[in-house]
């Protein structure tokens, strides 16, 4: 029988994007646990413009419009404040990427 790999074995700097309902609920709800933008950001130690952009799901770089990964790492701060778990988010990845390679699920 087959083992298949979770989230929580995937090392912290893997990149993971979320369906978009469900990031931006996850975001809204630590913004709102914290006390704002600027506290959340303080918080998880995360640059607040970032935290828009994450929220968002993409960033425009260079003229072009890129898709926004969170890392596992920041993944785990966000859920802590919210009480889920990682098992909790893995139905609602879309994608998979360290460095520059994506997988799509």
């Amino acid at each position: 029988m087959q083992k298949l790999i979770g989230l929580s074995d995937l090392p912290e700097d893997f990149k993971i994007y979320l369906e978009d309902s469900f990031r931006k609920e996850l975001i809204s709800k630590a913004v709102k646990s914290a006390g704002g933008f600027v506290k959340l950001s303080k918080e998880i130690d995360f640059d607040w413009s970032s935290l828009c952009k994450l929220r968002r799901g993409y960033r425009i770089l260079k003229g072009k419009k890129s898709i926004y990964f969170i890392r596992i790492s920041l993944l785990k701060k966000l859920l802590r404040l919210v009480d889920l778990s990682l098992d909790d988010v893995k139905d609602y990845v879309v994608g998979i990427a360290y460095s520059k390679h994506m997988v799509k699920i």
